[in-house]
């Protein structure tokens, strides 16, 4: 009501129909500033940069006056930027010329340039494209890149420089050859072939049917890594596979599914902000666009400075990726900025910003390259990040840095009003993100980062930690039938030079080959607990911390800012948060190769076991017991670790039932409210934040239906853990019967 009277023609501060007295006296005091101000204005935020000009709104939302802090929320709430996306219009114009205003406002928003740099309805277009590509499995890279894999690599490397060039060959890890891998595939070799030409005592064929298997196994998971590739990665010239950028900024290890988890190449909080800019992609949602209004400014500030930290760690990530010396950095291993080295001024130079420039100077950001299919902006000056065209970008970039920037600026996540990774996110200025933290304002983005990163973000220190009993696990199923043979007075590595040679050489490539077969298991343990933990986060912003200190099992409480649930403003944000962070929304590509990974692997160890079952029964003299135990052990482990994923999936589903249940009292609470206030404006916005509650608790329901967590592409449920156990005890019921014919204890 308040913006169809100040945006009547001619300064007519009339109210309209059905608008209390202070409403009314407020829109005729804005109308007469915007009057006195000349301004021709047709959206929200030309009102409110016409109103800023006139001094009217100076008042704060905080002020004791209540007449005063009225006229101050109503300022807040339609100067923002982000109010033509956040749906704050008036519910009581309803006429067509109205309609036709909101219509217009909200294209205004989705086509407008936001920080002059060109980020247009176009360029989002484009990046969503790019993003859903990544969910696409393309078959041809997929057979491609299996055979690049499945070759040993002394012919695949050559084969892929000759039909796809050196740079693709040099970014897949095939040419140059290196020493480990040649050794590894000499390995196989001797370990497959050897058998069928010396045949030595001890050893049996099935074993090397077993390294066979899990050399498919690594190809195969590889192969579905590249077929889950973008457009731009596979394609681009400047940025995809083959190219300088690709390699400078080690994209064949930070596209790694261990990095994102385990934050093995230490560009760990690079790979979450991009996942998170593509699940809002994806849903299609400006997270820039909606903002929180906390009750406590301190609360804002709080979340503020830690985001601000997390954001110096990810500039930190960027200038050693530049350097190619991410992993195994001291900062890495600290999660601390300031223990650092400070960069040279060469890799100063050259180091991306992660919000100055993202039409360039982001090259490791895997939305980049397509930037270059807009028409290219005229270039100014570089310290403001404003320049369009690509290569004039990377020449005043490295002049302007030289003479310009030192080590600690190079830590500042954004200069002026740039556009990287980060500033795609956050859609505008720390200045902007500053005016509104001193009012208790954030948007939606900067507390989506701050959820990402305090739920999945862990230290190369950490991955340490997880991979070392990974490691030990995998060499105890490899030396088992030594062990075992051991234990039954026999030949721990058969009887002679050959067969003891084959025998060792066998139990370490079936060591190195099963450890990423483990880790397809493990990686998606660890990413559905953290996704348990944004959950959590989500529900605190709800309910506060002492009812996530109630959760069981407990997880840790990562202190979310708690939100006031009777404002529609911060439920509309908080639909909007949780639609681009929880669940199966958040990093979706990844989430599809975990599903591959786990038909693939789980699906050959079965093999593997009833292979050696059958061998087991017809060929009791070929393979020995200690060799039939360990195909068992293995089916077992990767069995144990699938039923814990499907049970940390199941709690990651079932969540949504907490967030419903507290909902539906926030619901019950505003609509008593509603009924009780005798001031007609408070209620209408209870009954409004009612209707979104409503509307939010469905979303939730139906999205767990429609797309929850998944294992290999099945619900995560406890009908799954049935329906696995049901497969896994028939082979097992199987093994166990060929080890009683090896044993002789048949009946």
């Amino acid at each position: 009501a308040l913006v169809t009277q100040a945006m009547k023609p001619n300064g007519d501060s009339s109210a309209p129909p059905d608008v209390d007295g202070d409403t009314a006296a407020l829109g005729g005091e804005l109308a007469a500033a915007l009057a006195s101000s000349g301004a021709d204005f047709n959206c929200l935020e030309d009102c409110a940069t016409a109103a800023a000009s006139t001094g009217w709104v100076k008042l704060g939302v905080n002020d004791a006056d209540p007449a005063l802090r009225k006229k101050g929320l109503w300022l807040t709430r339609l100067g923002s930027k982000k109010s033509g996306m956040s749906g704050n219009f008036s519910e009581e114009a309803t006429d067509a010329s109205e309609s036709t205003f909101r219509q217009k406002t909200f294209q205004r928003e989705r086509a407008r340039s936001h920080l002059g740099t060109g980020r247009t309805a176009q360029l989002w277009r484009i990046h969503r494209e790019e993003a859903w590509a990544e969910l696409q499995f393309k078959m041809r890279s997929f057979l491609k890149s299996f055979f690049y894999e499945v070759c040993p690599m002394f012919i695949g490397g050559p084969l892929c420089r000759i039909i796809d060039g050196y740079g693709v060959a040099r970014d897949r890890a095939l040419y140059p050859w290196k020493p480990l891998g040649m050794m590894n595939d000499f390995s196989l070799l001797f370990v497959t072939i050897g058998y069928w030409v010396w045949r030595p005592e001890g050893c049996n064929p099935f074993d090397s049917f077993t390294v066979l298997l899990l050399w498919l196994a690594r190809a195969g998971t590889i192969a579905i890594k590249y077929a889950f590739y973008g457009n731009e990665d596979q394609e681009g010239t400047e940025f995809g596979l083959g190219s300088e950028a690709y390699h400078k900024y080690n994209r064949l290890k930070t596209n790694l599914m261990a990095n994102i988890v385990f934050n093995s190449a230490g560009s760990q909080s690079v790979t979450l902000l991009e996942q998170l800019y593509a699940s809002a992609l994806i849903q299609d949602m400006e997270l820039s666009h909606l903002s929180f209004e906390f009750e406590h400014p301190e609360d804002a500030r709080r979340v503020w400075k830690e985001v601000r930290k997390m954001l110096d760690e990810v500039s930190l990530q960027f200038l050693l990726l530049s350097s190619g010396s991410v992993a195994g950095s001291k900062q890495t291993e600290s999660n601390c900025p300031s223990e650092a080295s400070a960069p040279n001024e060469e890799s100063l130079a050259e180091a991306p910003s992660v919000c100055d420039g993202f039409v360039v100077v982001c090259e490791e950001d895997r939305y980049n390259s397509v930037t270059t299919k807009l028409p290219a902006a005229d270039p100014v000056n570089a310290k403001t990040g404003h320049v369009g065209n690509k290569f004039e970008r990377m020449a005043t970039r490295t002049d302007a840095v030289k003479s310009e920037a030192s080590a600690d600026d190079s830590l500042d996540w954004c200069r002026g009003d740039g556009d990287g990774l980060v500033g795609m996110i956050l859609g505008q200025s720390e200045q902007s993100i500053l005016d509104g933290v001193e009012e208790g304002v954030l948007s939606v983005a900067v507390v989506a980062i701050h959820c990402i990163l305090s739920s999945h973000k862990i230290t190369s220190r950490d991955f340490k930690k997880i991979i070392i009993p990974v490691m030990l696990v995998c060499l105890m199923l490899a030396l088992a039938p030594a062990f075992i043979n051991m234990g039954m007075g026999l030949p721990a590595f058969g009887y002679s030079h050959l067969g003891r040679a084959i025998s060792i050489v066998q139990a370490w490539i079936i060591m190195l080959l099963f450890i990423p077969n483990f880790l397809y298991a493990v990686m998606p343990m660890v990413f559905f607990w953290n996704q348990r933990r944004v959950d959590a986060y989500l529900y605190g912003m709800l309910a506060g911390d002492l009812a996530v200190q109630a959760i069981w099992p407990p997880v840790c409480n990562l202190h979310a800012p708690r939100i006031d649930g009777s404002m529609s403003r911060n439920i509309t944000a908080w639909s909007g948060l949780q639609r681009c962070t929880r669940g199966s929304h958040f990093a979706m590509h990844f989430q599809q190769r975990f599903n591959f990974y786990r038909i693939v692997t789980f699906s050959l160890l079965i093999v593997d076991s009833l292979l050696h079952g059958r061998a087991s029964a017809l060929y009791p003299d070929m393979i020995s017991i200690g060799s039939k135990i360990a195909s068992t052990l293995r089916l077992l482990t990767l069995t144990f670790a699938v039923v814990v994923e499907l049970g940390l999936g199941m709690m990651v589903n079932n969540f949504a039932l907490r967030h419903v249940a507290y909902i539906s009292k926030l619901r019950t609470s505003n609509a008593s409210m509603a009924a009780i206030t005798r001031r007609e404006a408070e209620a209408d916005e209870l009954l409004r934040t009612e209707h979104l509650l409503d509307v939010a608790s469905q979303e939730i329901m139906i999205d767990v239906q429609s797309a929850p967590l998944t294992v290999a592409f099945l619900k995560a449920e406890i009908g799954r853990v049935s329906l696995l156990l049901s497969v896994v005890g028939v082979v097992i019921y199987a093994d166990v019967k060929a080890m009683q014919a090896l044993l002789g204890m048949e009946s």
